[in-house]
């Protein structure tokens, strides 16, 4: 089982640094999010869905993002915090705003019994936006904090809207129309990186 969990996690960090590498070439800033302990890893999960935006797509639609929060146990004093930012830093824009009645706050859940929270996505210019969903909770036995997180990326095009699940904490690159990634020098020392491999 030890290989097999040390297998996983050397393949999750190659596909980490190819990621970086692309993003390097393309002169992208990487927002990733630190890869947990398998002991550290929260009885709290977050996922967040989108209904499909309104017609017609594009600038000007809205959509219902739903955020569905459990745990496996009770956790009392969960603090919960809803974010939005650029995506990418090649965008001129988020395109998107977000209409959340609480941004933050701190709920006692119950074990198998979801919290659902609603808010409303506007696409309101071309952008590339990103929502996260992070919760914090205080495991008092062993005295520490445990973090969950959901994020999902918006692009927002003219007459056309994408939805993005992230994956291994980085969403899907994408360029904004007309951007020219071959206009980017390549990186330094670009040859002097290694994985290494098996992980030990």
């Amino acid at each position: 089982m030890r290989s097999l969990i040390s297998a996983l996690g050397g393949i999750i960090i190659a596909f980490l640094i190819f990621i970086a590498l692309i993003a390097s070439k393309a002169g992208l800033e990487m927002r990733t999010a630190p890869l947990p302990d398998l002991e550290d890893l929260s009885p709290i999960s977050v996922r967040l869905t989108v209904s499909g935006f309104t017609e017609p797509h594009g600038i000007g639609s809205t959509a219902l993002l739903t955020i569905n929060i459990t745990s496996s146990i009770d956790a009392s004093k969960t603090f919960v915090q809803v974010r939005q930012s650029k995506a990418f830093e090649i965008w001129a824009s988020q395109g998107i705003s977000l209409v959340v009645t609480n941004p933050t706050w701190s709920v006692d859940l119950l074990a198998n019994t979801p919290v659902i929270v609603q808010a409303l996505i506007n696409a309101t210019e071309v952008g590339y936006g990103r929502v996260t969903v992070e919760t914090i909770w205080h495991d008092a036995a062993a005295d520490r904090d445990l973090y969950s997180m959901d994020t999902l990326g918006v692009v927002v095009l003219e007459t056309e809207i994408s939805v993005f699940h992230d994956i291994g904490g980085a969403l899907p690159l994408a360029f904004p129309p007309g951007y020219d990634p071959s206009s980017v020098p390549e990186p330094a020392n670009i040859s002097d990186i290694t994985i290494p491999w098996p992980p030990s």
